[in-house]
């Protein structure tokens, strides 16, 4: 059986090496055959379509890959201005707070003053704003010069301490009527009013009274006496 197997096989390979067998001189052999040009055409059409198809596969692989860099792109054009806008809106942010910072934040010797009262010059015993009345002579309500600095220290006080008030109390000595010294006594402290105001204080700052003759500090019925109560009380 083997045998017989091997005598067919070798006979159809003898045949078909006959067949393909082309003599170089027929006139025939250079012109193909409908047969043979089918397959060609078959198989060109078939390598064609496959380089075809990979060469389109690397087209729209490309235009893939540029359509997903455009998209890119556009997203990274529209980020930036978002970016922009976040980092100008942070420094606005960040300018608005500190200036925000900046509007709260007390005088530091204001601060000073509030944590610790004994740094305030009102309660140092050596300040000049220690000295808080302004003496007149008889029937007068100008200030003297030589309480013209007393009162302008109060007024630049005043000034550096806006919320700071003050009294001003008019006082006059026993002689003369009622009415005639509680006018009197409202002219001194217009007086000084006057000045604190020039020298920086603000008007909600100041209020000007009169008590006449109600509230002497010396209670004796004599010139000296009378000359301390010709005056005008500076009263935080």
């Amino acid at each position: 059986m083997k045998s017989l197997a091997l005598t067919a096989a070798l006979s159809a390979l003898l045949l078909f090496s006959g067949c393909s067998t082309v003599n170089p001189g027929d006139p025939q052999a250079s012109a193909p055959t409908e047969a043979s040009a089918i397959p060609v055409k078959d198989v060109g059409g078939k390598i064609d379509g496959k380089s075809n198809a990979k060469s389109d596969n690397k087209a729209d692989g490309k235009t893939s890959l540029g359509s997903v860099e455009m998209a890119d792109a556009e997203v990274r054009k529209l980020q930036e201005p978002a970016s922009g806008a976040k980092s100008s809106a942070d420094k606005g942010g960040n300018q608005d707070l500190a200036q925000d910072s900046g509007k709260g934040a007390p005088d530091t010797a204001n601060a000073e003053q509030l944590n610790d009262p004994s740094k305030d010059p009102l309660n140092d015993a050596k300040s000049v704003l220690a000295k808080r009345s302004i003496y007149f002579d008889y029937d007068s309500f100008e200030v003297k010069k030589e309480f013209r600095n007393i009162v302008e220290a109060h007024g630049k006080y005043l000034q550096t301490n806006p919320k700071k008030k003050i009294l001003i109390q008019g006082h006059t000595d026993e002689r003369g009527g009622a009415e005639y010294n509680l006018a009197l006594g409202q002219k001194r402290a217009e007086s000084v009013k006057k000045i604190l105001s020039l020298s920086g204080a603000k008007e909600e700052q100041l209020e000007a009274v009169s008590l006449g003759k109600e509230k002497p500090k010396a209670l004796s019925s004599d010139e000296a006496s009378w000359a301390e109560n010709r005056r005008v009380d500076l009263v935080y």
